[in-house]
């Protein structure tokens, strides 16, 4: 079942079809890209982030994201770490 800021976020999006959307939820996505909508999650965020400067380390980051309660998957982690071009996980 989609939540409610899922949901919202979705709404949002449709009544800005340019914006971006920020959806970590697989449903979320999934409803999402069904109604065109461009999207991201969190680590494309925090990807972003270092991209231009703004984070010293994903690693660190997806380290502080994982303690806070956030699931990341291994692959997924190494991944984005990787596509940083940083080292593993700590």
């Amino acid at each position: 079942m989609l939540g409610a800021g899922e949901t919202e976020t979705i709404a949002l999006g449709l009544e800005n079809p340019a914006s971006l959307v920020i959806l970590d939820d697989q449903l979320g996505r999934r409803i999402a890209r069904a109604a065109g909508l461009r999207i991201t999650g969190t680590l494309g965020v925090v990807l972003k982030a270092k991209r231009v400067g703004l984070l010293p380390s994903i690693a660190t980051t997806v380290t502080d994201l994982r303690a806070a309660g956030l699931w990341i998957g291994e692959e997924l982690a190494a991944n984005v770490i990787a596509e940083a071009g940083e080292g593993p996980v700590p």
